[in-house]
């Protein structure tokens, strides 16, 4: 790493740091995954097969009554 991408980080870590509204920065991303979200993910959306697996997995829930723990 040289020392003109060290100053870089170092100046880049400086103005976040410094940065009044960095702690109230939000991202998608960054935000807890609600029960209701599966079908709303453009990953689970998108395919046929990744409706009917997460069709799948809802249904067996529901009929099991397990607690949701991957989707």
């Amino acid at each position: 790493m040289s020392v003109r991408m060290v100053i870089r980080l170092l100046l880049w870590k400086r103005a976040i740091t410094r940065d009044p509204g960095a702690r109230s920065y939000t991202d998608l991303a960054l935000t807890p995954v609600r029960d209701d979200d599966d079908m709303a993910l453009d990953l689970l959306t998108k395919t046929t097969g990744a409706r009917a697996a997460v069709a799948h997995i809802n249904k067996v829930n529901e009929l099991t009554g397990a607690i949701r723990a991957a989707f």
